[in-house]
């Protein structure tokens, strides 16, 4: 740990003083902020209904098969995505059917999966906690348009008495399987949300849940904290946090590399309110370790003998950056690193005075996007926005002042980056490869530029991950949204608005909640994505400031 191995010690005692191990397992919210926590710790008992889930899904990737089915497309958003899609991409599937996820309101990349499948060959999984969820319900009833109603395609995860549960029931939906109320969507990855689309992608539940059982019992309330890996790791993020080191930067071997945007969503939503929070950074391009500012801890997740990021682990040590090594011995043990992971989010929130279950900042972004597409509805307008640089390429909007160009705008944003903050890129963009690529050049030129950490987050996905952190955390942010018209829109089933539409208006309202918290925020709208953002990048590497 460095130079916070005193805060880590201090933490571990303060820990075992609280008797967290056996208050976490009683259900104990006097733990936290005596504000209903003790509602959402089912998750603790998830690797013990394994048996359940193994059972009830034995059969589903067979019938699929029988029926001819090519793809499944889960229609999802969060919690209810982000594993099955860490899973889909762990453990490919050599036959049919292919599991993908569909998590986005941009309409070209809604287009893109629709052409890439054959309607009469593919099932929807339909994922949603609350079952009210705007993003997935959306894309059901796009999907179910165009699948002319037929809803012997379509599979319902959804709490019991949701909205979701009776459109399920009323449109005849295949199956409904049910979450379990007492597990929030972060914490949900062992059960209904990622397990039944792992089954469907063909993976071998029961040996996938192995790992879980076994850190549910290496975690049990009997176990000493210092003993008790979920309580270690919990330990050492909360220490690392309270001296600075708020910036936990992950490094996974390439077999697990989709475990960072799990991890990002669990940390940043959980941790992310009431002024504090840990803001997790999840596949940034590397620097070499004498650039890393001091409000780093880096995380390594390390499987079998990766010798090129244990190499990394010693560098950054050497240089005095605290360093948390996370060993697995294979893929397979990735359901035990899940449970860890959710028992040191509860254990670092003790140490950080914070209701880990919540999400009170994410409310706001959602009721103003709301509002605005109500508006847009009622008006055909969007709210005016003060244009305050543009050029062939670009327009910037901003409530700053007027600027005599828009790389004189872009360098004036940046320079109101904190020393110890960070810098996200909140793209409303469709993500083909050519786009991620683009921007993550335009984040290494921006930590390279600014020494500052950076998070890029694709809309809306991040508006159920980070966005809790943005609006509810520490305050130390620079951000930047991206949004682009595009190529082709398509029309809401009997909503009065466009995809594109509600993308913008995502994008709008986020812009909105962040400005009300005094957040420096500019969007940036790109008039064609690939030449909008290759000159993004140009007028950056002109105008930022050096560091």
């Amino acid at each position: 740990m460095g130079r916070v191995t005193a805060e880590f010690e201090e933490a571990v005692e303060g820990l075992a003083a609280l008797d967290a191990g056996k208050r976490i397992w009683a259900r104990d919210s006097t733990l936290w902020t005596e504000s209903g926590e003790e509602a959402w710790l089912a998750w603790l008992d998830a690797p013990l209904q394994a048996a359940r889930w193994v059972r009830d899904t034995s059969e589903l990737r067979e019938e699929a098969q029988r029926a001819g089915v090519k793809d499944v497309v889960l229609l999802g958003m969060g919690g209810s995505s982000l594993c099955p899609e860490m899973l889909s991409i762990t453990f490919p599937a050599d036959a049919t059917p292919h599991l993908s996820i569909l998590d986005s309101t941009v309409p070209d990349q809604v287009l893109a999966v629709d052409r890439g499948i054959d309607l009469r060959k593919t099932w929807f999984i339909v994922a949603s906690k609350s079952g009210s969820t705007t993003e997935p319900n959306i894309l059901l009833d796009y999907f179910y348009h165009r699948t002319e109603g037929d809803g012997s395609k379509f599979i319902a995860i959804t709490d019991r008495g949701s909205p979701l549960e009776a459109v399920s029931i009323e449109r005849n939906f295949r199956y409904v399987f049910h979450g379990i109320p007492e597990i929030g969507g972060r914490f949900s990855a062992l059960s209904a949300f990622g397990l039944v689309p792992a089954a469907l992608a063909g993976i071998d539940l029961a040996r996938f849940l192995e790992s879980a059982a076994s850190m549910q019992a290496e975690c049990a309330p009997h176990v000493p904290v210092e003993s008790n890996p979920g309580l270690v790791l919990g330990a050492a993020i909360a220490a690392a946090s309270k001296t600075g080191c708020d910036k936990m930067t992950f490094l996974i071997s390439q077999a697990l590399s989709r475990l960072g945007g799990w991890v990002e969503q669990l940390i940043a939503e959980s941790t992310g309110k009431d002024g504090v929070g840990i803001c997790p950074v999840v596949e940034e391009p590397g620097r070499s370790p004498e650039c890393y500012l001091p409000d780093r801890i880096f995380v390594f997740v390390l499987v079998g003998d990766d010798s090129r990021l244990s190499a990394h682990a010693r560098e950054l040590e050497a240089e005095g950056h605290p360093v948390i090594r996370v060993f697995l011995d294979e893929v397979w043990d990735l359901s035990g690193e899940l449970f860890r992971w959710e028992v040191a989010t509860a254990a670092a929130s003790v140490l950080l005075g914070v209701n880990p279950f919540d999400q009170p900042d994410v409310q706001q972004s959602k009721d103003l996007t709301a509002r605005t597409i109500s508006d847009f509805v009622a008006s055909g307008r969007f709210p005016e926005e003060q244009l305050i640089a543009s050029d062939a390429y670009l327009k910037l909007y901003s409530t700053g002042t007027p600027a005599s160009s828009v790389g004189e705008c872009l360098g004036e944003l940046f320079t109101q980056t904190p020393q110890m903050g960070y810098v996200a890129l909140s793209a409303f963009i469709d993500t083909q490869p050519f786009a991620e690529e683009a921007l993550q050049r335009i984040r290494q030129l921006l930590g390279h530029r600014l020494g500052v950490a950076t998070t890029m987050g694709f809309g809306p996905r991040f508006l159920h991950s980070t966005g809790q952190l943005h609006k509810g955390g520490p305050g130390n942010g620079i951000f930047l949204h991206i949004t682009c018209d595009p190529i082709d829109d398509v029309q809401v089933p009997e909503a009065g608005y466009s995809l594109g539409n509600l993308s913008l208006s995502q994008a709008l309202g986020d812009v909105k909640a962040l400005e009300g918290r005094n957040r420096p925020v500019l969007r940036c709208h790109l008039s064609d994505l690939r030449d909008g953002l290759d000159h993004l990048e140009q007028m950056l590497r002109r105008f930022l400031p050096p560091r």
